[in-house]
């Protein structure tokens, strides 16, 4: 998927370039606000964060963020969005399937106890069995009980490649065992372009156990 991800960001295709927005506010409205203005900065892991507009936003609102993208060309755009932003976000290149050997901890990301948070806008849902599994094993080593994961996927069905073939709940409970499914709500319809909207789009909402 990465060949096709480069592909797409070279000519400038980002279908999910909004979609994220909904995500954000899903965890900044379990997390970051309860944070308080006098606690540390929450940290939050953006799974596959491309050009950064949702790593941005989070760090915009208090957390000290994480991204990590195969990418580098998004990954650069993602540099330039967040300097412009005046945020600082921690960008890292790297399989998210690796997410262990990753070195995810940057300014402001001190800690042992991991991650608060994590983002995955339709990363997921383009991956097989085996690489869910890896990125699975992968969550479980950097974050830590109580830890909020949401997940925007189109619903499963058969699509030629490199189309993601999609996941829903079944999906995510196979591929994430160590995980409860708390919340399930539909991808707004003005934060998808209309031509994904066939997809039927849908957050879920994780908690590690």
């Amino acid at each position: 998927m990465g060949a096709v991800f480069a592909a797409m960001f070279a000519v400038g295709a980002q279908p999910w370039a909004r979609s994220g927005r909904q995500g954000v506010d899903l965890l900044d409205g379990r997390l970051g606000r309860d944070a308080g203005p006098s606690a540390s900065a929450p940290r939050a892991l953006d799974l596959g964060c491309g050009t950064g507009a949702d790593a941005t936003e989070l760090a915009r609102r208090g957390w000290a963020v994480t991204g990590v993208d195969d990418v580098p060309r998004a990954l650069a755009s993602a540099r330039r969005r967040a300097r412009d932003a005046g945020v600082d976000v921690h960008l890292v290149r790297g399989d998210v399937g690796d997410l262990a050997g990753l070195d995810l901890v940057g300014p402001g990301l001190v800690g042992e106890e991991g991650f608060r948070a994590v983002l995955d806008v339709g990363c997921l849902h383009g991956l097989d069995v085996a690489h869910r599994a890896a990125v699975a094993r992968g969550l479980d080593a950097v974050t830590g009980p109580d830890t909020l994961l949401a997940v925007l996927a189109w619903a499963p069905a058969r699509r030629l490649p490199p189309l993601p073939r999609g996941l829903d709940a079944e999906d995510l409970r196979a591929s994430l065992p160590g995980w409860s499914l708390e919340h399930v709500e539909p991808a707004r319809a003005d934060l998808v372009p209309r031509w994904l909207h066939r997809t039927r789009p849908t957050w879920h909402v994780l908690v590690r156990r």
